[in-house]
């Protein structure tokens, strides 16, 4: 009997054994890509503005535990575009006209692509391709790879918002952004050939929100209307007026979109009956808002970075940074990454509005942070690039 209950023992100590390398398997598991419509965005990746087609400026990426300054990179000019992320290369545009990858590792530069105007744009990667517009109005689908052009399409009008992804209900992947000629443009990401186009009364500075589920894009301009247009043919739906100009991005979250003006005002809208969910007023927005499951977070002129109820659009707390603030906060579980014209980078807990961590540029800071496993990638306008990480 003693050798039965012997083998006994060594079989329960086996599976004790198997069960522990099968848990801290589990646990040491890479982040888990987040859907995005038909798309999986890895927590190693930033390929879109703001994080997603619907722009609501969430990292499923851990943020490094005590950020340290790990490489700089010095472009041409000034920097306003925000870099995204895709492969371990680090895509953004510059004032000097060239679109600048860089390795995302240690910030050196893989090649530089002469767009022939200023850019200020930030990009969009999908696959092994990258889509960006410059201030001439031409737009590019160039190789991640190595930066070679494949198609160029030219609507005569800066671009100053990113291009969006989407892809239409037989399967055809596009693209879609707004220009100053007054108009959105939807190409096919094959050809670059324009499947339609969506016309406004002004400007449009930000870029155009998508929302797959309801099939619609969603953009605000200078005629102080937020746009709803079916994906399908373009056929605007519903414009909501918003009494002020719209100079950022909207950000989309079940069903509703959340855009801030000129006016002092941010409001959320329902995007199937087109009503005015509610108001916060606060000082000028035109930095896009980040959209959590319970919060809107949004930084104003005041250099105020707003932490408003999603629900009730009631003011939960806020967090003042030294200067005005431009660019959207990326949030990582409950900190805000977000930088001022100052030049300050800021972590900040988004459930007590306390700094956790800064660090000074010295030069002011336009484009929205990338966040992407551990690493944080900020540009300024002296042409920095900045990657910061645990030592």
């Amino acid at each position: 009997m003693n050798w039965i209950l012997r083998l006994l023992l060594v079989i329960a100590i086996f599976g004790l054994l198997a069960t522990f390398f099968v848990m801290h398997k589990k646990a040491v598991r890479k982040p888990k890509a987040k859907s995005i419509g038909k798309m999986q965005i890895p927590a190693t990746g930033w390929p879109f503005f703001r994080g997603n087609p619907e722009l609501t400026g969430i990292s499923t990426a851990r943020l490094p535990d005590s950020p340290k300054l790990i490489w700089t990179f010095k472009a041409g000019e000034s920097v306003e575009s925000s870099p995204v992320i895709s492969r371990g290369k680090v895509i953004f545009g510059c004032r000097d006209g060239n679109v600048y990858a860089l390795q995302l590792r240690d910030g050196k530069l893989l090649w530089k692509f002469a767009s022939g105007c200023a850019v200020e744009a930030p990009p969009l990667i999908v696959g092994e391709k990258i889509y960006i517009g410059n201030l001439a109005g031409d737009f590019f689908q160039l190789s991640l790879d190595d930066g070679t052009v494949g198609w160029k399409y030219s609507c005569g009008k800066q671009i100053y918002g990113s291009a969006n992804f989407f892809k239409t209900g037989d399967g055809r992947q596009t693209v879609i952004f707004g220009a100053y000629d007054f108009q959105v443009h939807c190409l096919d990401i094959i050809d670059g050939k324009q499947l339609w186009s969506a016309p406004t009364k002004n400007f449009i500075n930000g870029a155009v929100a998508v929302s797959p589920p309801l099939q619609v894009a969603v953009f605000g301009g200078c005629d102080a209307e937020l746009r709803i247009v079916d994906l399908k043919n373009g056929k605007e739906t519903r414009s909501v007026h918003l009494k002020s100009y719209i100079p950022g991005s909207p950000a989309i979250r079940d069903g509703i979109a959340y855009v801030g003006n000129y006016g002092k005002e941010l409001c959320a809208v329902n995007l199937n009956d087109g009503k005015i969910i509610w108001i916060y007023t606060g000082a000028e927005f035109s930095a896009p808002p980040a959209i959590t499951e319970e919060q809107v977070i949004a930084g104003d002129h005041a250099g105020v970075l707003h932490f408003i109820d999603r629900k009730t659009g009631k003011k939960r707390g806020q967090f003042q940074a030294a200067g005005e603030i431009n660019a959207g906060a990326v949030i990582c579980d409950n900190n805000a990454v977000v930088a001022d014209k100052t030049g300050i980078l800021y972590i900040v807990n988004v459930d007590t509005g306390s700094e956790h961590w800064k660090y000074e540029t010295g030069l002011p800071v336009n484009a929205s942070p990338a966040v992407v496993d551990g690493r944080i990638i900020i540009a300024d306008t002296g042409g920095n690039i900045y990657m910061f990480a645990s030592p």
